[in-house]
């Protein structure tokens, strides 16, 4: 799923954040690409009552004035590991409300439902008001795979140095390992020794700095 070709090109078109500073007599083009902010499932059973509706971004202390759709701090990622239906539980979305600025509230009348069958993934920008929806059957399941990005130039939700081991990182594509925190997001930030953190167990090294 993290590595997924869609997942990563949809990512990093809406989270890339690339800028142009002086440095001396240069000017340098650096571009910080996203990382994996948490990983987790939920299964929602019968009877779950519906989650508050809210924004993602709302870790990030981010202020909404104005539609803008590269003003969120994250996005969402959710693939169905069962049928998702209205009944079980389908993700209450609201359209258009990455438009609204913080002073509206959400109505659950205003929602849409993502239903979707096995594999099905939605991707929505954090600053979309959304939440889980009320499971109204008697024995249905509603399992949902998410995981969160947000910009490198921000703090993850989720630890990932502490949640995944070294010795597992260290198993996974570079891609993998890059989303998880182990490149530094360039040109300086989160180095390890003035280097990328991932320079302490790769075989091909690479040096930190602009670009």
């Amino acid at each position: 799923m993290i590595a997924h070709p869609l997942v990563k090109t949809v990512r990093e078109d809406a989270l890339n954040r690339t800028t142009s500073a002086w440095f001396g007599d240069e000017r340098h083009t650096a571009t910080s690409k996203p990382l994996l902010s948490c990983f987790f499932s939920t299964r929602v059973g019968p009877g779950a009552p519906r989650q508050g509706l809210h924004r993602d971004g709302q870790d990030h202390h981010v202020h909404h004035t104005h539609a803008d759709p590269q003003g969120s701090s994250i996005m969402f990622c959710g693939v169905a590991m069962s049928k998702i239906t209205q009944a079980n539980g389908a993700t209450e979305v609201i359209p258009g409300s990455w438009a609204w600025d913080d002073e509206r509230k959400p109505e659950q009348s205003e929602a849409a439902y993502a239903e979707m069958d096995i594999g099905d993934c939605t991707l929505m920008m954090g600053h979309t008001y959304h939440g889980a929806g009320a499971n109204s059957t008697q024995d249905q399941y509603r399992h949902l795979l998410i995981s969160l990005w947000c910009p490198g130039i921000y703090r993850t939700e989720e630890n990932q140095f502490l949640a995944v081991p070294r010795e597992v990182v260290e198993k996974y594509p570079e891609d993998v390992q890059d989303a998880l925190g182990w490149r530094a997001s360039m040109p300086y930030l989160g180095w390890h020794e003035f280097s990328h953190p991932f320079n302490t167990f790769r075989e091909k090294q690479e040096p930190l700095g602009l670009a």
